[in-house]
């Protein structure tokens, strides 16, 4: 097989490193993203057969815990497989994969419990049917799970080991370089390793005439970027099709935001956007009401264990200043319906209202350490038993402040077509919002998760809740 053109990459049309607009601190091997070397093929291998070997040591590992008998050839090999099945249904042996993302993450641990679970069910079949095996639950439920762990970190260092021998990702973008600035700058923002490099129109018909396919399918080469304000030759979008369909997947400014950046761009945000692609609405899809059953039922297992907690704080409330204990405030709910959100009091009693600015002095002592935490969201489960609010959701926002929004921000009202939740994907993604700015911001989120209004993104936000509950991130 013949070796791509490598000349235009020391041609005005790209730097010799290609390191683009980066702000963030040199990475080891960022000079190295365009150093003509190919990816190792070796390392769909090596994913694969250490998986192999990860699950055999666990699955064995495990049954000496439990101290169970050992499983028959047959429905062992079905056990151990189907962590492998699981781990080559999320792409876990594809070298362009990124197993450092939450999505990698949440869909691979989606995937073992749901392959694993269906191994468990035969081998627990196949007991019932008299085939003599005498397997221990526990060692069957409890194995995949220290794979995962296994199997996951392996992944991410072979992750960070391309990533210091081969370079960086790049992204090519077809525009300016005031646009490759904002792309490079929100990548770094959401913590992209990405780096973006800038091909100019005028220089395209260049590159097409020098050899399209060498300068823009080159190892290192993860995705192009159309910009939205360039009218395209028709030559060179045949050109793009093609690379498109066989090499690097070609993606327009919208579609590079939600697929780097989980969120819609809202510069370009047209009033037909929600007829441009064929998505179900949140309100007419299948997991809508699924969704509402699982709200009912975390809420009534989870009561027994909160009620408690939410006693002390109520206790601690009251020492600590005069006033009610709870907090009541119109907020607007699904489908722009007004409701009642219940709070603990978190300011003295009588303080004014308006948005909240770091530093409020009109913030408790308590209520500092509340809002940390986000435990003065609570009492917002009676919300969610009576269908005003659901778990994970849009944040309901003050009515006073929806009126401000609407006027500022061009279809704010959608975030209105679902169930305001406790936590959102705008609140794990974006620190907490002062002025319209920053409203903004956090609509942009709140749209990408109505488009991806699904069970998978509810699981990350969970997740991602889990992570700023604990070490307290973004709470005023």
């Amino acid at each position: 097989m013949s070796q791509p053109d490598t000349t235009l990459l020391h041609s005005p049309l790209l730097p010799p490193t290609a390191s683009g607009f980066r702000w963030s601190v040199d990475e080891t091997g960022a000079g190295q993203a365009w150093s003509g070397k190919r990816p190792n093929w070796w390392q769909p291998y090596a994913l694969f057969f250490f998986d192999l070997a990860a699950a055999l040591a666990c699955f064995f590992l495990m049954k000496r815990v439990w101290v169970s008998e050992p499983l028959p050839a047959v429905p062992a090999t079905v056990v151990i497989f189907s962590v492998l099945a699981a781990s080559a249904w999320v792409g876990g042996f594809r070298r362009t994969v990124d197993f450092l993302s939450l999505r990698f993450t949440v869909e691979y641990l989606l995937a073992l419990t749901l392959t694993a679970l269906l191994a468990f069910f035969i081998v627990i079949l196949a007991f019932t049917y008299g085939t003599g095996i005498q397997a221990s639950r526990g060692w069957l439920i409890t194995w995949p799970f220290l794979f995962f762990a296994v199997s996951l970190g392996f992944k991410r260092c072979m992750t960070n080991y391309r990533f210091q021998h081969y370079g960086l990702p790049v992204a090519i973008l077809i525009g300016t370089e005031a646009e490759a600035e904002t792309l490079q700058k929100e990548l770094v923002h959401h913590g992209q390793r990405t780096l973006v490099t800038v091909v100019s129109p005028e220089k395209l018909g260049d590159a097409v005439e020098q050899g399209f396919t060498a300068t823009f399918q080159l190892p290192g080469v993860e995705a192009i970027v159309l910009s939205p304000e360039i009218k395209y030759p028709r030559g060179s979008l045949t050109h793009l099709l093609t690379t498109h369909v066989s090499h690097v997947p070609v993606l327009t400014w919208e579609a590079f935001f939600e697929h780097y950046l989980k969120k819609v761009s809202l510069e370009i945000l047209q009033p037909t956007w929600l007829f441009d692609v064929d998505f179900p609405l949140a309100p007419r899809s299948h997991y809508d009401p699924v969704k509402r059953i699982a709200d009912i039922i975390m809420v009534l297992v989870s009561l027994p264990l909160i009620l408690p907690v939410m006693l002390l704080i109520g206790i601690l409330i009251r020492f600590d200043s005069r006033g009610p204990v709870l907090f009541c405030q119109q907020r607007v709910g699904r489908f722009c319906q007004p409701f009642r959100v219940v709070k603990f009091r978190t300011m003295h009693d009588g303080a004014a209202g308006g948005t909240t600015q770091a530093g409020d002095k009109r913030i408790t002592s308590i209520g500092h350490f509340l809002r940390k935490y986000r435990l003065d969201e609570l009492p917002q489960l009676w919300n969610i038993l009576l269908g005003q609010m659901s778990f994970i959701g849009p944040r309901p926002e003050w009515n006073a402040c929806v009126e401000d929004y609407e006027k500022e921000i061009p279809f704010y009202h959608l975030r209105h077509a679902v169930r305001p939740g406790l936590t959102g994907w705008a609140q794990v993604n974006y620190s907490y919002g002062e002025n319209v700015e920053d409203a903004r911001e956090k609509f942009a989120y709140d749209l990408y998760y109505l488009r991806h209004f699904s069970a998978t993104l509810d699981v990350a936000i969970c997740l991602k809740t889990v992570f700023v509950v604990l070490f307290g991130r973004g709470g005023r």
